[in-house]
């Protein structure tokens, strides 16, 4: 059976298979204790209603644009996030 390159690749495959869920859940656990991952940003927006200037300011306070680049940014994605319906109109 050894002699097949079909059955040989589908071999390889299942055991690479295997060895990714046994290691990478031992290695997802490791950077859970080390607290390896993304930080996550509380922009004060949670239980209240924000539009394009709240996401204006937003912008312009935390990362270097100038105002007409922040206002346009601003609208586009209030615009995307409606088209989403992740925000009201």
């Amino acid at each position: 059976m050894f002699q097949y390159i079909t059955f040989r690749s589908a071999c390889a495959i299942i055991l690479s298979l295997i060895i990714a869920t046994v290691v990478g859940k031992r290695v997802i656990r490791m950077l859970q204790r080390q607290q390896i991952g993304e930080e996550i940003r509380d922009l004060g927006l949670q239980g209240r209603e924000f539009g394009t200037d709240d996401v204006r300011d937003l912008l312009l306070g935390e990362y270097d644009v100038d105002a007409e680049t922040a206002e346009r940014d601003a609208q586009a994605w209030v615009a995307r996030l409606k088209t989403c319906n992740l925000v009201e109109e």
